[in-house]
């Protein structure tokens, strides 16, 4: 029995106050790890030489199989597998595969294969310690204060992320050579990728000492499958293969980002973290206003003007130069993206019921992993069909994507909603950056509580 417990894993105040306050040291510890470590990734396969095609699959395949992941952990969750102890093992996983990124590169045997394989293992790793800690938290934090928590915890998970992709920046730019230079250096990227597993290793502790409340696992009234075909399902069915649509077309061109600013822009790792510092600071700016906007207007049209914004994306980079206009087009995505992925979320949050919910969003993870290999791929073959020209790249998938976009009222339909969902009942944590699409949120998930007993008359 965890110290400050009573019988059944009941915490007293002092017990439940520590284990809050250690999380918010966790989060800032994580956020710390993901902006040295993940953002980089695609940087490092173009310093290892990898092709158009692995580039691609480094910035897809890895959502593909960390959705994958997720859907693990959601089945383990259901037959009472401990949060605490799926959350802690896979974040041990995970430390051991940026050890292995740290070690590859020091000793200059990493390969385009090697970053492909252990960045795929870190997103599955990732997305399913996420999946039981959003569950485990959720009964964690008191309702009555549940709002104030994560908002004051999420605050130091998007500061420190930024700082951390500041550090990587200035660590890459002083002590790696051009980022076009193939195969050369590999000293910076280690030292990175070492400094992240240790921060992961200290928040796998924080969370090994931290208080689980009782669980008895997930609501299994359904399997997947059953409820994607059932009437629950209904909205899923709408919404999830327009998400899992728009995502490819968004695939086509947003692994060429990357590549884009270091080969055809030439720019140095400064540059190139200035560029994805102004995207993160974008979105976490704005996301404010993108909640005021779904109180007053609701998740299905702040969903719809979110997903034009998204497609207009590829637009700027069109006409790129140089700094100026990556900076325009890096605001305009992180403002973009933190409006589409918060009102997609409020969306599938106010279609379905609490009990239902794991499997939306274990299928959505699928949907939107799938969307993105493929999308990718089909990118890569169109790269190769235009002559390597990363415009023409970006200008398809503007055109698909807002194609998608506009067809979007029509496909989405007029969807039936529960009980709406007002934006201090929607918290988000940050549980990963993409070179190529910005920060990553999934919502904290509350157990339901368990039917009471039948009454004996």
């Amino acid at each position: 029995m965890t110290e400050g417990t009573g019988p059944g894993g009941v915490a007293d105040d002092a017990t439940r106050a520590r284990t809050l306050r250690r999380s918010v040291v966790e989060g800032g510890l994580y956020a710390l790890m993901a902006g040295l470590g993940e953002l980089y990734f695609v940087a490092d396969a173009i310093r290892l030489g990898a092709s158009a095609t692995v580039i691609v699959l480094v910035a897809t395949l890895p959502v593909f199989v960390g959705s994958l992941g997720a859907l693990g952990a959601v089945q383990l969750l259901a037959r009472a597998v401990g949060r605490r102890a799926l959350t802690v093992g896979a974040v041990l996983a995970q430390t051991a595969v940026l050890t292995a990124l740290s070690l590859t590169d020091g000793l200059h045997v990493a390969s385009p294969t090697s970053m492909l394989v252990l960045a795929s293992l870190y997103q599955a790793l990732g997305q399913a310690a996420n999946t039981s800690w959003s569950s485990w938290f959720g009964d964690v934090v008191p309702a009555e204060t549940r709002g104030d928590y994560f908002a004051r915890r999420n605050r130091w998970v998007y500061l420190l992320t930024f700082a951390g992709l500041l550090v990587g920046g200035l660590l890459l730019q002083h002590i790696e050579a051009s980022p076009t230079s193939r195969h050369a250096g590999g000293g910076g990227f280690a030292l990175i990728f070492g400094l992240a597993a240790g921060f992961r290793l200290v928040s796998a502790w924080l969370l090994a000492t931290s208080w689980e409340p009782p669980f008895a696992g997930l609501a299994r009234t359904d399997r997947l499958v059953d409820f994607l075909r059932g009437t629950d399902g209904r909205a899923a069915r709408r919404i999830l293969p327009l998400a899992g649509g728009f995502l490819f077309a968004v695939a086509l061109s947003s692994p060429f980002f990357a590549p884009f600013m270091f080969k055809a822009l030439a720019f140095d790792y400064r540059t190139y973290m200035i560029a994805q510092a102004c995207l993160v600071a974008a979105k976490l700016l704005t996301l404010p206003g993108w909640g005021r906007a779904l109180d007053r207007h609701g998740p299905r049209q702040v969903y719809l003007l979110a997903a034009v914004l998204v497609a207009s994306v590829p637009l700027p980079w069109v006409f790129v130069h140089g700094l100026p206009l990556v900076l325009f087009a890096q605001a305009l995505s992180g403002s973009a993206w933190g409006a589409y992925e918060v009102s997609l979320f409020t969306l599938m949050l106010d279609t379905t019921e609490p009990r239902h919910r794991p499997f939306i969003f274990a299928a959505h993870s699928v949907s939107n992993g799938t969307g993105q290999l493929l999308g990718g791929l089909t990118g890569a073959a169109l790269f190769a069909l235009v002559g390597q020209d990363y415009r023409w790249i970006f200008f398809i998938s503007f055109a698909l994507r807002m194609a998608v976009a506009l067809a979007a009222p029509r496909l989405l339909g007029q969807l039936g909603s529960h009980p709406p969902l007002r934006r201090r009942a929607l918290f988000l944590t940050l549980i990963g950056l993409r070179p190529n699409g910005g920060a990553t949120l999934r919502p904290v998930a509350v157990t339901p509580p368990p039917p009471p007993p039948p009454r004996e008359d």
